[in-house]
């Protein structure tokens, strides 16, 4: 048996995909804060990497491993590595990273201020962004090709 559809049942399967995909937007873009934030502390504990791609370095003139005098003395006697910067010391601040839904917004962020502060002060050490995707290393590219991904699929395009 051959099936035809008809331009007004195209048009109304069409309606009906695209309503349903922007019924499905914020919990896409909630998945994809996710991943982003994933990515960053990914980047970050695993690497030492900022956004930029660069280590993390001590701006210090006497560092221990990448860290300075007084950090670096620290975790090593809390026998903790000074080779990369990860930014965990108490992992205090990476518990509060996390993927938040409002009403009219999602993102990824320090959900509490002490957290904000320490990452706001780190990056001010560095001098350079930590806590966002990092377009260097294809960090947006692949949450960008996740959500065209969800588009594909919602559409089977």
């Amino acid at each position: 048996m051959i099936t035809i559809i008809t331009p007004t049942a195209k048009l109304e399967q069409t309606k009906q995909s695209i309503e349903n995909f922007v019924s499905l937007i914020p919990d896409i873009i909630f998945e994809a804060a996710g991943k982003a934030a994933d990515m960053v502390q990914d980047r970050v504990e695993g690497q030492g990497l900022a956004a930029n791609g660069s280590f993390l370095m001590t701006p210090s003139k006497t560092p221990i491993g990448r860290y300075g005098q007084r950090h670096g003395k620290a975790r090593e006697k809390k026998g903790l590595s000074t080779s990369k910067v990860d930014l965990s010391y108490t992992g205090q601040m990476w518990d509060s990273w996390k993927e938040e839904k409002g009403v009219n917004q999602t993102g990824v962020g320090f959900n509490n201020e002490e957290a904000r502060y320490k990452a706001e002060g780190n990056e001010q050490i560095y001098d350079t962004p930590i806590f966002v995707p990092s377009e260097q290393l294809g960090e947006r590219d692949r949450i960008r090709q996740f959500i065209k991904d969800k588009a594909k699929e919602l559409f089977k395009i």
